[in-house]
């Protein structure tokens, strides 16, 4: 017993130091969104920028208030005791957010294993929640995807495991998490539907604890219908204006394109080195197939399938269901172990291979920030005395997508456009290149000071694919 609570420690300790740091690290957005339609928005209610500042979005009303109102609150608080730098700032979001979700997967974890009484080979399902090459990521982002995943499972927390018999005040809390899972990211809504269906059809739950876990939810709603108002300034329904957009006018495919249904499987193998990716996908429909009653595929199914016909994917919009994955990453484990032994040959390296690929991929998102541009931003501040005029070619790191990134950059400086090396330029001046294949002959002078691809990784140009990779530095002219 003492050397299984002290296996189950050390693994704790690890993943908290792996999970902090990734959020602390973490610099910027992994997409447009977890910026421009959250902070902007705060940014804006704060008075500090205009409207026509602002993603298009804010005008059409489609986006919900409740996480743009938690992080402009979040901000005065902030500059309240002094910190004033945006930096800092959400950095101390990323790991706030990185904690809850940290609590919420040892919850999670426990809770799962009442359905493996036996401990045997039990520490790779923390493990698998604490160490898979995305989750530290995923988990510390303040968007949409990931606070909708946080408070969702928080609601379903009390039905996981043999043992859910819920009080009644517990499934009143439950179903207010539900309801700001909604507020967070709309697309929850398939989520909650699956849970209820379970507990109807599934679970057998009294239609009295059903009535509970409504009467949490319903004044959930109200709240973000509030949050709405104070965002927009006006009573507002962006619910119904975002699916509009997304469904019923056909807008969204218009504006964003459409992909074909089997994107999803082919971008998640990509995106993971194919081997990882395609265990994870295997894990899936292995689970599904042995346990089609459990809860897990009641949300994870619906919520894919929704997603396959719908016309523009993206596959940051499946978050909303990464924590399924570890554990039946670990049913698979538990119900095949047997073949590892028998099958040594074939499954063994397999198995070698993608925890290696795991390694370097989790360490790889650990250190790496997640928007270099604002990276950028970041070390260009750290020296205002060089950073009165910054230089670009190519994409504006201050202006990204068309928009300006007022959260983040200092009214004080100017970035001017250039196709070669300013002649005129006195003293230490940044430069900021957005380029493919070799660096641009005319700025070889320079001195590398960042790079969002390192030069060491030029001796793994395999099928040249560093060539045909776009890529940011940012530089300094003497």
């Amino acid at each position: 017993m003492k050397k299984f609570l002290k296996t189950y420690f050390y693994l704790i300790l690890l993943g908290l130091v792996l999970w902090i740091t990734t959020a602390w690290l973490s610099v910027g957005y992994y997409q447009a969104d977890e910026h421009y339609q959250i902070l902007e928005f705060a940014l804006y209610k704060q008075q500090v920028i205009q409207q026509s500042d602002l993603a298009w979005e804010y005008q059409a009303q489609l986006r919900p208030g409740l996480q743009p109102w938690i992080a402009a609150n979040f901000l005065n608080a902030t500059k309240a005791i002094g910190i004033s730098d945006p930096f800092l700032q959400t950095a101390l979001l990323r790991m706030i957010t990185s904690l809850l979700f940290f609590v919420l997967f040892i919850f999670l974890t426990v809770k799962l294993l009442w359905e493996y009484p036996t401990r045997k080979y039990t520490w790779l399902l923390p493990a698998l929640g604490l160490f898979l090459w995305f989750i530290p990521f995923v988990a510390c982002r303040f968007s949409s995807e990931t606070w909708s995943a946080l408070f969702f499972f928080a609601g379903v927390l009390p039905f996981v495991g043999r043992k859910n018999k819920p009080k009644p005040l517990t499934l009143i809390v439950s179903g207010f998490a539900l309801g700001l899972s909604f507020h967070f990211r709309y697309q929850a809504i398939i989520l909650i539907a699956g849970l209820f269906l379970w507990l109807l059809l599934m679970n057998k739950a009294q239609l009295k604890n059903v009535l509970l876990l409504t009467a949490g939810l319903i004044p959930a709603l109200f709240a973000g219908i509030l949050a709405d108002k104070w965002l927009y300034n006006e009573w507002a329904f962006p619910f119904i204006n975002y699916l509009d957009f997304n469904i019923f006018s056909g807008q969204a495919n218009e504006t964003f394109g459409t992909s074909p249904w089997w994107y999803y499987f082919g971008r998640f193998a990509e995106k993971s080195a194919i081997v990882p990716g395609s265990i994870v996908l295997l894990s899936l429909f292995y689970f599904l197939f042995k346990n089609p009653r459990h809860l897990f595929n009641w949300l994870w199914l619906p919520f894919l399938v929704a997603h396959m016909f719908t016309g523009h994917k993206e596959l940051r919009f499946l978050i909303p269901v990464f924590p399924v994955i570890p554990f039946v990453l670990f049913y698979m484990f538990q119900e095949t172990r047997q073949y590892f032994t028998l099958k040594r040959f074939v499954l063994n390296p397999l198995i070698t291979l993608a925890l290696t690929l795991n390694f370097f991929m989790l360490i790889i998102l650990a250190y790496s920030p997640a928007e270099f541009s604002v990276k950028a931003l970041e070390e260009i501040q750290k020296n205002p005395a060089k950073s009165n005029t910054v230089y670009y070619s190519g994409e504006n790191p201050a202006s990204p997508f068309g928009l300006p990134n007022n959260f983040y950059t200092n009214k004080t400086m100017t970035f001017e456009k250039v196709d070669s090396l300013p002649a005129t330029a006195s003293g230490s001046k940044y430069i900021y290149i957005t380029y493919k294949g070799a660096l641009p002959e005319e700025f070889a002078t320079t001195k590398p000071v960042l790079q969002s691809i390192p030069s060491i990784l030029r001796f793994f140009n395999f099928n040249g694919w560093l060539d045909r990779t776009t890529r940011s530095e940012l530089r300094i002219l003497d």
